[in-house]
């Protein structure tokens, strides 16, 4: 079951990561939505900004996954990898939903972000930094 449950958690992470950048090659008819009807240069650079940087902090949670996923760290936790798995899905599943909607607003990316990367990624580095801190403690003694 575990090795069940790394392939999937492997395959969600790499799903959202790669949904995330295909909403980021398909943006721009999201930030327009979000702009009144006359727009400037200047409004149109900084939301088009704030919507790859919401695109990037969504990448970024799978990213920290793999990378601890590869560490070993949270590698043989059935319940933390089905957490991981349920995250991811439902993050890939919502950015389908949302590049699919071109009438979609793009500062629903935050709540994505939020609800799917931002705990992984909170959860992953954690843990990383306990591995790493316990490491450390066993090297002094």
């Amino acid at each position: 079951m575990t090795t069940s449950l790394l392939s999937l958690r492997f395959l969600t992470a790499l799903g959202l990561t790669l949904t995330s950048l295909t909403c980021l090659a398909s943006r721009d008819p999201h930030v327009v939505v979000a702009l009144s009807a006359v727009y400037t240069a200047a409004e149109y650079a900084a939301a088009d900004t704030t919507a790859v940087g919401a695109h990037i902090l969504i990448a970024l949670g799978p990213l920290v996954n793999v990378a601890g996923l590869f560490t070993g760290v949270t590698v043989f936790r059935p319940l933390v990898n089905l957490f991981y798995i349920i995250n991811h899905a439902l993050g890939a599943l919502w950015l389908l939903a949302y590049t699919m909607q071109p009438r979609m607003d793009y500062r629903v990316l935050w709540y994505i972000f939020l609800l799917t990367s931002l705990p992984v990624l909170v959860f992953e580095l954690a843990a990383i930094a306990v591995q790493w801190r316990l490491t450390r403690l066993k090297l002094a003694l």
